[in-house]
């Protein structure tokens, strides 16, 4: 009997005195021809200086090749052949897993800002992009990997921006999924980011100027009726689904990144990310290896199912059933956390 209400006890904990972990939708792009369009450019037109900030899991080791001979897999851009072509987000060649980021604010031509890290393969990354004629950085994870001195002008014009593509004579389409857009109207700093980028906002922080947190729909479900990307900030620069599917797992709604704000001990945990997606649990702050003890996972009845104590950036939790689990990660002060995610 005590061994029953201990257990209770502890699930109790788990679900009401920890930060629980939960998913939230994003958006699937087939890399054929489905994007999404924004009329105008929606809060990029001619923002001379702000920052742009986006979650994305590239998610085919072949990216599309565009117009540029080195701009592949595009997941945001300004295009009108002819007339501009700018504020393109794309990879330098088609391998996720060999490929940099990289950042052309003014023309395909521009200068590029290029990431020092790969992506890699079916892993969700954080890119910040934080410009202004001049002054340009990029931060992958929070980490600031490139900066630039390139000089030019936003376009003011009525041009539309997309993600998820490269579009007209750009003609580069991303297979990805991206999550958690963000655009700002003023340069972040580091610390801000790092502060913001692994959890939702409410959209009418100060600055914020769009927010696409997507949300919406059913994942992977009959969506046919779901159009359109609603931006939650106060601006209602709402985007429109182009050439989507809507139905399946690919070219429609599907589950996203997963956060979790690791709060337990702050000079240790503060700048962690834990999250599990395909039975793979991920942490991406590898500066932290070290100080965590054991990672343990249990069933919603309290039993323990998995245990390790050979902490990696990646862990497999294949051995999982489907069903819903608490994964417990214990630092060697004996701090610990919980994450709630689906084995499926």
């Amino acid at each position: 009997m005590k061994k029953y209400y201990l257990k209770i006890v502890f699930i109790l904990v788990l679900f009401f005195n920890a930060n629980i972990f939960y998913s939230q939708n994003s958006l699937n792009f087939d890399g054929v021809y489905d994007y999404v369009s924004i009329p105008n450019g929606g809060s990029l037109n001619n923002l001379q200086t702000g920052t742009i900030e986006l979650w994305v899991k590239w998610n085919t080791i072949n990216q599309d090749l565009g117009a540029s001979s080195n701009t592949y897999g595009a997941i945001m851009a300004r295009q009108n052949d002819g007339v501009v072509n700018n504020q393109i987000l794309a990879l330098n060649t088609s391998n996720p897993n060999t490929a940099k980021i990289i950042w052309k604010p003014y023309y395909y031509t521009s200068t590029v800002l290029t990431s020092i890290s790969s992506p890699l393969v079916n892993t969700w990354i954080h890119i910040a992009i934080v410009y202004a004629s001049g002054n340009h950085k990029m931060y992958i994870n929070g980490n600031l990997e490139a900066t630039s001195a390139e000089t030019g002008v936003i376009a003011n014009n009525t041009v539309p921006l997309t993600l998820g593509a490269w579009i007209d004579d750009g003609n580069s389409y991303s297979n990805s999924n991206i999550d958690e857009f963000r655009v700002w109207n003023i340069a972040r700093t580091a610390s801000e980011i790092t502060d913001n980028m692994n959890k939702e906002l409410i959209g009418n922080e100060t600055n914020l100027i769009t927010y696409y947190n997507f949300n919406q729909g059913i994942a992977d479900g009959d969506n046919s009726t779901e159009t359109i990307l609603n931006d939650s900030s106060i601006n209602n620069f709402n985007g429109t689904l182009i050439n989507f599917a809507l139905s399946g797992t690919i070219s429609n709604w599907t589950l996203g990144i997963n956060f979790n704000a690791l709060s337990v001990n702050k000079n240790d945990f503060s700048n962690s990310l834990f999250y599990v997606n395909n039975n793979t649990l991920y942490i991406k702050n590898i500066q932290n290896l070290n100080d965590i003890k054991n990672i343990e996972v249990y069933n919603l009845l309290g039993q323990q199912v998995f245990k390790t104590l050979e902490i990696t950036e990646q862990i497999q939790l294949n051995i999982l059933q489907k069903g819903i689990y608490i994964l417990k990660v214990e630092d060697k002060n004996s701090n610990y956390n919980t994450l709630k995610f689906l084995s499926y």
